[in-house]
């Protein structure tokens, strides 16, 4: 709490000097950063109305924008990023003055950056930059064009990233910004340790800890002495590796921030991960793991999480392990949920200038049609001299002619308007159900946190409860982890839908990955009716190019449906093959069956097989986002059954070995 406290201070505090140099009432501004100093950052309502009663103290626009600037601000340091963005863009709405507009924009490049959301940050930056080099304010270009160089830099463009740091080098060596340099140093090793040159990332880093000594910035010193480390492991000097550290997180905890803080016990749960020393990685990352959660960082979390369920697989602790990846699964994608909301208000946008240039062009098209009846009128008049038969003849033929093409028109613009309002219907439905699944899914994952987070509280304390009461917690447990479940699928599929799913490729031991997931069902899904069998038909370092955590959903999916709607039969299998091109998965149930003519709607969306009580529960997504999952590898799945026999999915990917690794986007 004191530390958010103080961060608020520091933003008030910059925003008052930025008030000071733009000359303009101080009043409303001051209330606004007193009231922000002394609430909670938890406290939204409070803080929500605060704004409102400063915003109520001044007509002028202007300084409404400028209050808006510093409440978004604030709100971007204390991890309310949503409301951020609403501020912020009303903020960038109102103002009259470049130099707010400018820092809004970076405001809300920070919010997405935070989050994640790397393409639209890398927007908001590349505005910011173009303002503030119309201002020629070189702190302003210098701090911005580091932030577009550190989202190159996070996703792996490193080639792009270097030209932007070595502009802010300049930038900050003229004007004497020794943290800011010192930052870009350490950024700059940072690229070359990943990319093997630790030589050269050592000579980074240790430039970059000269300055921070001179600058005393702690910050900047634990996050330098952690790469530094870093360095050194890939050099293979563990003793040294941890020496450093071990000091980061010696200034992390003694004066750093909550990022330093969450940053170094990840790297330290790496660090003893890679040494086998299992114990130490555990208490790192799950210290990790809260930072992550609270901070909403998405990366942070996928990281820690990742450790976590390699950790408890390493220990033969297959259930935990079991568990960890059930959770991974639901949360994997629940963070990214807010960029719903204004990824459709900018679909809306782009849809209302669309409109307007239709309607444009059909008036263009009116305005020549008129152009042509004249230019047929004026050669009606040339026939005159021809003879009154002629000219009798034509104007019948001209009435005639105008009368259809009225009748035409008529019709035409009768289409347009009936097509126009069908399409503004539809349009509005869509988006309708698009906020509506966002908004039910984030409404929902509040309560469904805070009662996971009690029933994980009372069995943590043990409380004495009886057998009984321990059980039913079990079942309030494995239900709140359905609905997660439930909630970050439809996330899922809105991203889907909306061309905004990102397969993150890498390459995966074909035979080590599904040997992994093998273990976990035979220990968390088999059961006394239902048993799970695995066929490996691969050989030894069979590799496939694929986005990890998609292909663990599709695979996930698929077993799971098979245990769910196995109510007559004993066996789940799956077996896994591989041909010179394509990886082949068939998982096969020996229940009930799927009659033929419900077959070909198996994939579809919200369709399910039975709608009887007695049915298994679902809302029909799981098989849909399967499919979507798969194309999106280039692959395809089928389905085939025989009643009162078996069940067969299978699905064909492509190994695609010989591309890249990178990123696809839908």
């Amino acid at each position: 709490m004191r530390i958010l406290v103080t961060l608020a201070a520091l933003v008030c505090l910059d925003m008052a000097t930025y008030a000071q140099e733009n000359q303009f009432t101080k009043g409303s501004l001051r209330t606004i950063q007193e009231r922000l100093n002394n609430t909670s950052p938890t406290d939204t309502l409070l803080i929500n109305e605060q704004i409102v009663s400063a915003l109520s103290q001044t007509d002028d626009s202007n300084e409404q924008a400028k209050i808006l600037l510093i409440a978004g601000s604030y709100m971007v340091e204390s991890y309310h990023y949503i409301r951020a963005d609403s501020l912020l863009e009303r903020c960038i709405q109102m103002a009259q003055d470049s130099r707010t507009i400018a820092e809004a924009n970076f405001q809300i490049g920070l919010s997405y950056s935070y989050r994640d959301i790397r393409v639209r940050s890398l927007q908001f930056f590349h505005n910011a930059l173009d303002i503030y080099a119309q201002l020629s304010d070189s702190l302003g270009m210098g701090k911005t064009l580091d932030r577009i160089a550190d989202n190159h830099n996070y996703i792996g463009e490193h080639k792009m990233a270097r030209p932007f740091y070595d502009r802010c080098i300049l930038i900050f060596t003229a004007i004497n910004d020794t943290a800011r340099l010192s930052n870009v140093l350490g950024n700059i090793g940072g690229m070359f340790s990943e990319d093997g040159q630790y030589e050269s990332a050592l000579d980074f880093y240790l430039r970059a800890i000269k300055l921070d000594d001179l600058s005393s910035d702690e910050n900047n010193l634990s996050t330098h002495l952690s790469g530094l480390a870093l360095a050194m492991e890939g050099k293979g000097r563990l003793v040294e590796a941890l020496d450093y550290y071990r000091q980061s997180y010696f200034v992390a905890y003694n004066g750093g921030s909550e990022v330093n803080r969450a940053f170094i016990n990840q790297h330290l749960g790496y660090y003893y991960f890679n040494i086998e020393n299992y114990d130490s990685a555990k208490y790192y990352m799950d210290i990790a793991y809260n930072f992550a959660v609270k901070m909403s960082n998405a990366q942070l979390l996928t990281n820690s999480m990742d450790v976590l369920h390699q950790v408890a697989y390493a220990q033969k602790d297959f259930k935990r392990a079991y568990t960890i990846f059930s959770e991974a699964t639901a949360l994997s994608d629940s963070l990214l949920r807010s960029e719903n909301v204004s990824l459709i208000a900018s679909l809306r946008t782009d849809y209302e200038l669309n409109q307007k240039e239709s309607e444009n062009s059909a008036l263009l098209q009116q305005a020549v049609l008129r152009e042509e009846i004249i230019k047929n009128q004026s050669r009606l008049n040339t026939t005159l001299i021809i003879g009154a038969v002629l000219l009798a003849m034509a104007i019948v033929a001209l009435l005639l002619l105008n009368q259809s093409r009225r009748r035409k028109n008529l019709l035409i613009r009768v289409d347009r308007d009936l097509i126009r309002n069908q399409a503004e219907q539809l349009k509005e439905l869509d988006d309708f159900k698009s906020k509506f699944f966002a908004n039910i899914s984030h409404d929902i994952r509040t309560p469904i946190t805070l009662i996971k987070g009690f029933t994980d509280l009372i069995k943590r304390k043990e409380s004495g409860l009886s057998d009984e009461s321990i059980e039913y917690m079990g079942y309030i447990d494995e239900n709140v982890n359905r609905l997660k479940s439930m909630t970050d699928e439809i996330n899922q599929l809105i991203q889907l839908e909306e061309n905004r799913y990102q397969l993150q490729y890498t390459r995966i031991d074909i035979k080590k990955f599904f040997g992994t997931l093998a273990d976990m069902f035979q220990t968390g899904k088999s059961n006394d009716t239902v048993s799970f069998h695995f066929t490996d038909k691969v050989a030894k370092k069979q590799l496939i190019r694929a986005d990890k955590a998609a292909l663990e959903k599709i695979i996930f999916n698929l077993v799971d449906n098979a245990f769910k709607y196995n109510t007559t039969g004993s066996r789940v299998e799956m077996d896994v093959k591989v041909n010179e091109k394509e990886l082949i998965i068939k998982i096969t149930d020996d229940g009930a069956g799927v009659e033929p003519e419900k077959l070909d709607k198996i994939f579809t969306r919200y369709y399910r097989t039975s709608t009887s009580p007695d049915a298994p529960t679902g809302q029909g997504i799981g098989l849909s986002l399967v499919k979507d999952l798969v194309e999106l590898h280039g692959g395809k799945i089928s389905v085939s059954s025989t009643q009162g026999k078996e069940t067969c999915f299978e699905v064909v990917m492509p190994l695609n070995l010989d591309e890249p690794i990178s990123k696809k986007t839908i």
